[in-house]
Formats: structure tokens, sequence, C-alpha cells
């Protein structure tokens, strides 16, 4: 789809895929040729960390021959590499989405899964009907909330250590 009137209007049209691209090829060239590859920032967002977007493998070769700027994608892989490593012993490591399914306890932190991990749903599902506990702690009840066992519900700005801070909202 392609905007027709003003940011916010809702006014849009369809469009096919090779105009779409044809217009975001214009644009890019258009741009590089004004102000330089390093005037577009290739950004990820949260959930997915730009895999759709193409940020990492095939993307990060097409910014790359653009020339385009480059940021150290963090937005929240530092915090996650963080609690990886103090979770596994080492940040490096993943873990392995297909163990999820013998899993007695899964504990979703911060992890919108239905929304942005839908692909881990299942396994969890599949651990549930083997008698896991899914418990999902985020200071919104988003749709995972809702559909886990147990969601604590973290107060932003109260320490965690407290038990206090949580409200059960199941």
């Amino acid at each position: 789809m392609r905007r027709l009137g003003a940011k916010g209007s809702g006014e849009f049209v369809r469009i096919s895929w090779d105009e779409a691209l044809e217009t975001i090829a214009a644009r890019l060239r258009d741009v590089i040729s004004r102000d330089g590859a390093e005037a577009i920032w290739p950004i990820v967002g949260s959930g997915n960390m730009g895999l759709i977007q193409g940020i990492y493998g095939a993307g990060r070769r097409l910014w790359n021959v653009l020339g385009t700027s480059r940021n150290e994608y963090t937005l929240c892989t530092v915090a996650g590499g963080f609690g990886t490593g103090y979770t596994l012993g080492d940040s490096r490591v993943g873990m392995d989405p297909e163990s999820f399914r013998f899993s007695n306890l899964i504990v979703l932190w911060g992890a919108n899964v239905l929304s942005t991990h839908p692909h881990l749903w299942r396994p969890i599902l599949e651990a549930r009907k083997r008698g896991a506990f899914v418990v999902a702690i985020d200071p919104i009840r988003t749709r995972t909330a809702v559909a886990g066992d147990w969601h604590l519900g973290p107060i932003p700005g109260t320490r965690l250590h407290s038990h206090s801070v949580f409200c059960t909202l199941c």
C-alpha cells in the first residue's frame, strides 16, 4: 500500500510489488545521490530483531553494498546476551527452541511470544501438553501474559527482588 494523503490520514492505494520495489529503489538512489549513502540508516525493531526486514544476512549485504550507515544492533541484544550468559553460563549460547517441549517450567521474561515470536508458541504448547507451567513476567498484560499460566506484572521503578513489587494478574 502507498500512502496518498498526509501521514496519519489513513488514505492508501494498493500498488504492485514491482511498483513498491521500484519506488523504494528510486528513493534510495535519490538519497544517495543528494546526501550520500550514510544518510540511510537501517534500523531494527524489537521482536524479530530485523530478521524480516533483512538487517542480518542478505539485508546486511545490501546495506554494505549501498554503503549505508552502520550501527551496533543492540536495541535489546546486550540485555538478552547478559541474561543468556547469566542463566546458561555463556552469552554466545542460545536456548534451543526445540528443547522447549521438554521443559517443565517456561519463564517468558518481557517476551510477548504470541505477537513477536509466534514460531516459539508451538513448542511451548507441546510442553504444556506434557504438564509444563508457563510464567509470563511483563508489566503489560500482553496476549502472551493472558495465555500463560501465571502473569507476574512488575511495577516499573520498583525493586525486582522484593516480592511486593509483583501483582498477580491471573
